[in-house]
């Protein structure tokens, strides 16, 4: 989505839109029943296994950090739908676990990039 470093507004519109349309594919863990369980697969090390249920969230979480990238205010809206920041922020604080680290990265940059960098 973004060569030579630059984002490329409707690729990031194109993603989230299929996301989107493909709500199954998106494991937010979100709730506490979702958090409990996002808990429990990383305290099992499903974060290490490469097909990993966790791991595919870490790599959609990555994903959708990317999509957010610059400053593209429609893709913007619809990961705030997605992931409204009350429940980001609870993925991010009330883990029971320590969380990996590249997930925190990813939450952080969500938040940054869908949050407080909005234009």
């Amino acid at each position: 989505m973004r060569p030579g470093g630059r984002p490329i507004k409707r690729n990031q519109n194109l993603v989230v839109n299929c996301l989107n349309e493909k709500g199954t594919a998106l494991v937010f863990y979100t709730g506490g029943a979702g958090r409990a369980r996002r808990d429990a697969l990383v305290e099992a090390g499903s974060h290490r296994h490469p097909h990993g249920e966790i791991r595919y969230h870490m790599e959609l979480m990555a994903l959708l950090g990317e999509a957010v990238m610059g400053q593209c205010a429609a893709t913007e809206r619809q990961v705030q739908e997605m992931l409204p920041i009350d429940e980001l922020l609870q993925l991010l604080l009330h883990a029971t676990v320590v969380l990996p680290l590249e997930l925190r990265a990813h939450y952080l940059q969500i938040l940054q990039e869908a949050y407080a960098s909005c234009p």
